[in-house]
């Protein structure tokens, strides 16, 4: 979804690149996003072969929640210590994109093994 976010419109394969996973991998999460009302899948009204995925308003809004969520939560850390906890959270979130990767190939693997 941050990727959406960040970078608007793409294809399933762009998303699968940025995201680290494969197009397949990335074609399940699509789904599900686009199953939850999170995500919607649009054809090129130029190249109908052309799909690209993007947040619904719903999706937009719960990130713009957890954004304020989080911007809430970062305000009352101390000011000093806010470079420590920063440093923390980037290794969490590199950490998350990792395991995001290797369950999207162990989901594709599964489906064509």
């Amino acid at each position: 979804m941050s990727h959406l976010h960040a970078f608007g419109a793409m294809t399933q394969g762009e998303l699968a690149r940025r995201v680290g996973v494969s197009t397949s991998g990335a074609k399940v999460l699509v789904d599900r996003l686009e199953n939850a009302g999170i995500a919607r899948r649009t054809t090129d009204t130029d190249d109908r072969r052309r799909v690209t995925v993007d947040l619904t308003s719903a999706g937009q809004s719960i990130l713009d929640r957890s954004a304020a969520r989080l911007k809430h939560a970062m305000d009352r850390i101390d000011r000093e210590k806010l470079p420590t906890v920063t440093g923390y959270l980037r290794t969490v979130a590199d950490d998350l994109t990792r395991q995001a990767a290797q369950l999207g190939a162990e989901l594709a693997a599964q489906r064509t093994g």
